[in-house]
């Protein structure tokens, strides 16, 4: 119990320095957050697509039928057409400022009249095959069906009525045409979006919200080399020759080191519960009471305990203070990366997705995001308190086998 309260002592005496080091690490966390959130923002504002037109786009009806499709229902709002010279549209291509274009044959639309179908080229760029590239193929797919489709349907009534000696064909097929329009036209109403598992999706300011703690507390550990590392070692034989084992030497700096932690995440949270303003950008604490802000803050820091761990670990691999700190700034760059901080987890490969949701880091993702959405948070907290156990234990094991080699 001596040791513990020897430990709390050095702690208190880490404060200011500790304070100091963590202002200049909110000041470019904070930075880098915003500007992420802000590009990302951006993005997101910039969904509608943009198509270049090239060729025979002059006739009326198919200028007629741009129009329709791009005023009369909910493609007004993700499609446009613009007029363009292939020259002009391969460099718009290159510039990425136009999602793709259409090659139109001459005499396109008479084709289509006479059922021959001659085909629209659709051209994307090959050497940056994304999401928009997918949509854009996936669009053209749509419509030549339609096209292919309904004129089939048409073609082939007019054979049967002309067969059959229907009467009044003209008006039969006019009816037919004004079907396929009903049909065709509310695309909008053909789609039901729905969110995978039925489970509700995060905002992007709630994802970097979540980025943004864990990186400040992850980071923190690099404030810690003064409190953890020791030049002299004597003093840990000393202990253990006195009944204090590497196991309760290892729980006493874990402990005291948790408490710091715990200190700054209060003063965190409680700056962060006065900035209504900052919180309200953030869709999932929005009307939240004062109450509930605390209940959250105080769940969440049970992620503490593990990130402590980790930092206490790593302390212990190398007895240098240069390469511990050098080795700790690697790890949490690594594992920051990796869960998804800098760049949203869902655009890395799956293999990497799963495997971020084991790591550390991702684990306090994973439990900080389940907090936000409402959902239980059993299973992540489960994976905290076994990392938590990992890291005490490695940390007591590398402490043991220094104390008997020496």
């Amino acid at each position: 119990m001596n040791y513990f309260r020897a430990q709390l002592k050095r702690a208190a005496r880490s404060f200011i320095p500790v304070f100091v080091t963590m202002l200049a690490l909110a000041a470019v966390l904070g930075t880098v957050c915003v500007w992420q959130m802000r590009s990302r923002l951006g993005e997101e504002s910039r969904q509608k697509l943009v198509l270049g037109l090239v060729g025979d786009a002059s006739d009326s009806f198919f200028r007629l039928g741009m129009e329709v499709i791009e005023s009369m229902d909910a493609s007004r709002y993700s499609l446009e057409f613009v007029q363009l010279k292939e020259s002009e549209a391969r460099r718009a291509l290159e510039d990425r400022r136009i999602s793709g274009y259409l090659r139109i044959p001459e005499d396109f639309v008479e084709s289509v009249w006479n059922g021959e179908n001659e085909k629209v080229t659709v051209v994307v760029g090959s050497s940056r095959y994304s999401v928009t590239t997918l949509l854009v193929e996936e669009l053209a797919r749509v419509v030549s069906s339609m096209i292919t489709e309904s004129q089939t349907g048409i073609y082939a009534y007019t054979d049967w009525a002309r067969e059959n000696g229907a009467e009044d064909l003209d008006e039969s097929v006019l009816r037919l045409n004004l079907k396929y329009f009903d049909v065709i036209l509310p695309r909008d109403g053909i789609y039901q979006v729905d969110t995978p598992d039925s489970r509700p999706s995060l905002s992007l300011q709630g994802y970097y919200f979540s980025a943004l703690f864990l990186l400040f507390f992850l980071f923190m550990g690099l404030t810690g080399a003064s409190f953890m590392i020791r030049r002299d070692r004597s003093l840990y034989q000393l202990l253990s020759a006195r009944g204090r084992g590497a196991a309760s030497q290892v729980v006493s700096e874990w402990g005291a080191w948790c408490i710091l932690m715990a200190v700054f995440f209060v003063l965190v949270s409680a700056a962060a519960g006065a900035a209504q303003g900052a919180l309200s950008a953030v869709p999932e604490l929005e009307g939240l009471s004062p109450a509930g802000l605390i209940r959250l803050f105080a769940v969440m820091a049970l992620m503490l305990p593990m990130l402590g761990s980790l930092h206490c670990f790593l302390y212990q691999i190398t007895e240098s203070l240069v390469g511990a700190v050098l080795l700790e700034f690697c790890v949490y760059l690594g594992l920051s990366y990796l869960a998804g901080c800098f760049y949203p987890l869902t655009f890395f490969p799956e293999s990497i997705q799963r495997a971020s949701a084991f790591l550390p880091a991702g684990t306090v993702m994973a439990y900080v995001q389940a907090l936000l959405r409402g959902e239980g948070a059993a299973a992540p907290a489960l994976g905290l308190l076994a990392w938590t156990a990992v890291f005490l234990c490695g940390a007591f094991v590398i402490r043991r086998a220094r104390i008997l080699r020496s």
